[in-house]
């Protein structure tokens, strides 16, 4: 079977946005990190400081998670579509058909849809059992969810024992208080 029209632009446009997942990946893992070192160097010696790290890490796990998830979905997106172009469709305008995908269009090709909000797509039954398998990879389950938890309990435990370090502070400002 040959080719549909748009396969090499696909296939670039693809490359483009697995380097743009890495890459992305590669920041956030490097700068968690980063601050997770710092935070547990000072838990003991400066625990206030060590939690306002603590609220900006988790404020990156989030961003991480928000980031890449939606940079998942644009490469599993042009993976879709460079299947559809191996099976022969055409897809004259891939950038087109991509932008569209990102602005939370169904794109429909060879009578095969799929949607970005995957969740509601499956309660609409506008999907493709494909483009579901693709989102759903192994390895992208470890990058998205489960090295996140891995540092998100990390902060956790660190949290605790800055707080665990600042408890005779808190203890005694309370006591001048009366109320401890």
């Amino acid at each position: 079977m040959s080719r549909g029209d748009g396969y090499d632009q696909i296939f670039s446009l693809w490359g483009i946005q697995e380097s743009l997942l890495q890459a992305y990946r590669s920041i956030f893992i490097t700068a968690e990190s980063i601050i997770i070192s710092v935070a547990a160097t000072i838990a003991t010696s400066s625990p206030v400081s060590a939690l306002m790290l603590t609220f900006l890490g988790c404020f990156q796990l989030w961003m991480w998670h928000r980031v890449c998830a939606n940079r998942a979905k644009d490469v599993s997106f042009t993976q879709w579509l460079l299947a559809r172009a191996e099976e022969g469709a055409d897809v004259s305008a891939p950038l087109a058909c991509f932008k569209r995908f990102q602005a939370g269009n169904v794109i429909t090709i060879n009578d095969r849809s799929v949607w970005r909000d995957i969740e509601k797509a499956m309660v609409s039954h506008v999907h493709d059992e494909q483009f579901i398998a693709m989102t759903n990879s192994p390895t992208r389950r470890w990058m998205e969810i489960y090295l996140p938890l891995l540092f998100l309990l990390l902060w956790l435990y660190f949290a605790c024992v800055a707080l665990n370090n600042l408890m005779p502070s808190i203890l005694g400002f309370l006591g001048r208080l009366g109320l401890g």
